[in-house]
């Protein structure tokens, strides 16, 4: 099986820092919520939770559709969550959002979702890959 990766490289914004702690359970929710949106190929709603820098390496909300499409086709549909955890940025002001699952068409390759955020709540950073 060959590995697939959908990456947007992480960019952080430099902001008066809202701790990382107090982040994580509104994002842990907003995690979930991104994921579930990105399954739907609802990128509008993701788009609108990306901070500038990030749209603008994304392109547009059409893209999700295409990772939708690489998902589907590569991996099919999650059909277990393994684990879910909030990690903590190096930088302390940024935490990240990770998801491990497995998907119906590579059920023996473990996949990693992620969705990092900055200290203002909006997505800086995304990535599906073979953990």
């Amino acid at each position: 099986m060959s590995r697939w990766r959908l990456t947007v490289p992480v960019l952080l914004a430099v902001m008066v820092a809202t701790p990382a702690a107090a982040q994580a359970p509104a994002t842990k929710a907003l995690g979930r919520r991104l994921t579930e949106w990105l399954y739907l190929g609802q990128g509008d709603s993701i788009y609108a939770h990306m901070d500038p820098e990030t749209q603008k390496g994304v392109g547009s909300p059409a893209a999700f559709q295409n990772f939708k499409g690489m998902i589907e086709e590569q991996g099919g549909f999650e059909v277990a969550i393994a684990s879910e955890e909030m990690v903590p940025e190096a930088d302390g002001k940024s935490v990240r959002y990770e998801r491990r699952v497995r998907f119906s068409k590579v059920p023996e390759i473990p996949i990693l979702v992620q969705w990092v955020f900055g200290p203002d709540g909006k997505v800086t950073g995304f990535d599906i890959n073979s953990d």
